[in-house]
């Protein structure tokens, strides 16, 4: 059989593989209960808190920008962006239709094609655990830069906007959209560009420059209403500080001071840590999986089912969701995680979504093998809150080996500088792992992905 959509959607995003304790659940039987099920306080909640957001116009709103930045030469990104959300939301409120014309952007990867090829050639990025060739890649990476300078000037543009709001409807619709892969495309090339002119570009405005891109991905994190668009914030996040860490050890240690941002030695907000905006978005994006248009012969859902069976495992999912948001915003949030497989809410949950995959005519067993309902379904959301909270992770690397390079330590006396505590991985309370033939600090210890930054 195919793989059912909303499968394919959680490995996609998550790409999680765990293994937890099979949970034992009752299957609950609400064919046979007369009784409607109303929404529960969590469902309303959340509901409310997304309906409720105070509307930003769209000429001061980053995201609105965001959508058209690809505009053709002479138009406005903001009135091209605009028309395009008009247009996606109509075709959502009609149930997946929209007769009128569909608006002339250039969506698809706008940037040269050379991007792809620089990046597959410098190897550049905090998950590669191999050295940033970008030095023997100069004269192709400028020719790059140089070629789409009208995108970069538009995002430098973009940066300036102090508003980020995801204004789309929430639908299974928008889920992967053209303008988060620009987004993060246009920053990178930025970054390099940064890199390739620290000796040119003075002190002070590269640290702007820093600045401004921090503070932008900051507010698209605290604001980002899907955890898609949250995923992107944080991706940015990541490379942002890994081009800073790039940028600081390949100057001299007095111009390093002089570049050094502030934001470095300051903890990231809680507002972009925290998950409240994106778990309270995912309530919406969940429901639109039960919407008639988008029951398709590929979803795990196969024909419509009982609005008391939809309510029931709404309520569940918003509980759910606003344990998880307490949890993401919790500074012991992985004891809590440890807790969750074993929550009445999350064995309800699995029990209650068991049930309607059965109802549904598909086979659970056959759906998602012998994996266990907690990974595929809870833990799928939950690897967001360690992924965004690696972040401080990652902020606290860049200032050792700041500090490491500032004060002249040798190769082998690091491991023993390390294991001071002050200095700690605050992900685990211990010291950093350290790569002496990499000369590099593995920041996770996950088997799935590794994060490094070079000395």
């Amino acid at each position: 059989m195919k793989l059912p959509l909303l499968l394919s959607l959680l490995i996609a995003l998550t790409a999680l593989a765990k293994d937890n304790a099979v949970l034992n659940t009752t299957v609950p039987n609400t064919a046979q209960n007369d009784k409607t099920i109303a929404p529960s306080a969590d469902f309303i909640e959340l509901t409310e808190a997304y309906k409720n957001r105070t509307v930003v116009s769209p000429e001061k709103n980053a995201f609105v920008y965001l959508m058209g930045i690809t505009a053709p030469e002479g138009k406005d990104p903001i009135t091209v962006g605009q028309s395009s959300i008009d247009w996606l939301n109509k075709k959502i409120d009609n149930g997946g239709k929209n007769e009128s014309p569909k608006p002339n952007v250039p969506y698809l990867y706008p940037i040269s094609e050379n991007f792809g090829k620089l990046m597959q050639k410098i190897h550049c990025s905090i998950r590669e655990a191999t050295f940033c060739s970008l030095d023997s890649q100069q004269a192709f990476a400028r020719e790059v830069i140089h070629n789409n300078q009208r995108l970069l000037k538009r995002r430098h543009k973009l940066l300036d906007y102090a508003v980020y709001q995801n204004t789309l409807t929430i639908d299974l619709r928008m889920l992967i959209l053209p303008n988060y892969n620009i987004n993060i495309q246009l920053q990178r090339l930025a970054l390099i560009d940064l890199w390739l002119n620290r000796h040119d570009y003075s002190p002070e405005k590269i640290k702007q420059t820093l600045q401004k891109d921090y503070n932008f991905y900051l507010r698209q994190a605290a604001n980002a209403v899907t955890l898609v668009e949250k995923m992107v914030a944080v991706a940015a996040l990541r490379n942002h500080y890994y081009w800073l860490n790039e940028i600081l050890k390949s100057v001299d240690n007095n111009t390093a001071a002089l570049l050094t941002p502030d934001y470095l030695q300051q903890p990231i907000p809680l507002s972009a840590l925290s998950l409240r905006t994106a778990y309270t978005g995912e309530l919406q994006f969940f429901i639109s999986l039960f919407k008639s248009y988008n029951i398709t012969e590929d979803s795990l859902i196969v024909y419509p089912i009982s609005d008391n069976d939809k309510q029931q495992l709404f309520n569940y999912k918003a509980t759910l969701l606003k344990k998880l948001i307490n949890i993401s915003e919790s500074d012991n949030y992985q004891r809590q995680l440890n807790h969750l497989a074993n929550d009445k809410t999350t064995r309800q949950y699995i029990a209650s979504f068991k049930a309607v995959s059965k109802k549904s005519g598909e086979n659970w067993h056959d759906i998602f093998g012998s994996t266990d309902g907690f990974v595929v379904l809870v833990a799928s959301i939950t690897v967001y809150i360690d992924r965004t909270r690696q972040l401080v992770a990652i902020q606290k690397a860049v200032n050792v080996l700041n500090t490491i390079r500032r004060q002249g330590i040798e190769s082998d006396a690091i491991p023993a500088f390390l294991k001071q505590a002050e200095y700690a991985n605050p992900l685990t309370q211990k010291p950093f792992l350290w790569d002496d033939d990499r000369q590099q600090i593995i920041i996770n210890e996950s088997k799935k992905v590794k994060y490094y930054l070079s000395l």
